[in-house]
C-alpha cells in the first residue's frame, strides 16, 4: 500500500503566501504611484490625497517589513540548526545586504542635502525675497493713501472750524465729492450728528464711530485706521477734532471715510495670500 506524499503540502502554502505577499506588494506600489501621479500637478489634489497616500506607503513598508522578518528569523533558525548551506546563504545575504545599503544612504543623503540648501535656498532668495519686497510694498502703498486722508481730514477740520454754521454742510458735500469719500461726517458732544454728507443719503445712515475713535479725537489727536471689508475690499476711516486747544469749548469733530481703489485692495490681498501660502 502506498501512502501519499505530504512533503509538497508546506512547499505549496509557502509558494501561495509568498505570491500572495508579492501581488499585495505589487498593488500597494501601484496604487501609490497612481495616487501620486494623479496629484503631482494639482496641489490641492495632492493635498486631499496625501493621507491615502501615506497610508499606501505605510501598509507596503509594513509588509515588507513582515516578509524581511520572516526570511530572516528562517535563515536564523536554519544557521542554529547547522542545515547544509544556511551559512553560505548567511554570509552571501550580509556582502549583498551591505553593497545595496551602502548606495542607497549615499543616494539618499545627497538628495537631502540638495534638497535643503538647493530648492530651499532658490526659493529663500528669490521667491520669498521678491513676495516680501511686494508685501512691503503693497503696505507702503496703502500706508501712503491712508496719510494722504488723514491729512485731508485734518485740512477739513481746519476749515470747518473757522466756517459759519450755513456753510458746512455745502463744506461737507464739496469735500466728499473732491476726495470721493463714501461719508463725512461732522459730530458733536455725545456722537450727536450736526451735519452729514453720504454718498447714498436715502440708502444708508451714517455709521457710528469706534470707542477707540472718540477717545483719540478726546484727546486732539488725529485718527486713521484701515478696516477690512467683504470681499477683499478695505475702508479707510479719519477723524479729526475741530479744536487744537484743550482749552477750548469746541467738542465737534469730522469723520470721514474713503474707499480703498479695487485694484489696490485685490493686489493687496493677493500680495498677503500669496506670501501666506
Amino acid at each position: 500500500m502506498v501512502t501519499p506524499s505530504v512533503n509538497g503540502e508546506p512547499k505549496k502554502r509557502m509558494r501561495l503566501s509568498g505570491a500572495a505577499l508579492l501581488i499585495l506588494w505589487a498593488a500597494i506600489g501601484a496604487g501609490a504611484l497612481l495616487l501620486l501621479l494623479k496629484s503631482v500637478q494639482n496641489s490641492a489634489e495632492f493635498g486631499r490625497l496625501q493621507p491615502w497616500i501615506l497610508l499606501l506607503n505605510v501598509i507596503g513598508v509594513i509588509a515588507l517589513s513582515i516578509l524581511l522578518a520572516r526570511k530572516l528569523w528562517q535563515l536564523v533558525r536554519e544557521y542554529r540548526d547547522h542545515v547544509p548551506g544556511s551559512r553560505l546563504t548567511a554570509r552571501t545575504v550580509v556582502i549583498f545586504g551591505a553593497l545595496v545599503v551602502a548606495p542607497l544612504l549615499i543616494v539618499y543623503l545627497s538628495s537631502l542635502e540638495f534638497l535643503n540648501r538647493g530648492i530651499d535656498s532658490w526659493f529663500q532668495v528669490e521667491v520669498k525675497q521678491g513676495l516680501n519686497d511686494a508685501l512691503v510694498l503693497s503696505r507702503a502703498a496703502l500706508d501712503l493713501r491712508m496719510r494722504e486722508y488723514s491729512e485731508r481730514t485734518q485740512s477739513l477740520a481746519r476749515s470747518l472750524a473757522k466756517a459759519a454754521p450755513a456753510d458746512v454742510q455745502t463744506r461737507l458735500d464739496d469735500e466728499r465729492g473732491v476726495s470721493e469719500g463714501l461719508e463725512i461726517v461732522l459730530f458733536g458732544e455725545h456722537e450727536r450728528i450736526i451735519a452729514a454728507s453720504l454718498e447714498n443719503p436715502l440708502e444708508m445712515l451714517p455709521s457710528r464711530p469706534p470707542s477707540d475713535l472718540i477717545r483719540q479725537v478726546g484727546q486732539l489727536r488725529p485718527y486713521v485706521s484701515l478696516e477690512p471689508q467683504s470681499g477683499g475690499k478695505y475702508l479707510i476711516r479719519t477723524a479729526a477734532a475741530l479744536s487744537d486747544s484743550p482749552a477750548s469749548a469746541d467738542s465737534r469733530y469730522v469723520v470721514a471715510i474713503y474707499p480703498v481703489p479695487a485694484q489696490l485692495s485685490a493686489l493687496s490681498e493677493a500680495v498677503q495670500r500669496s506670501y501666506s501660502q
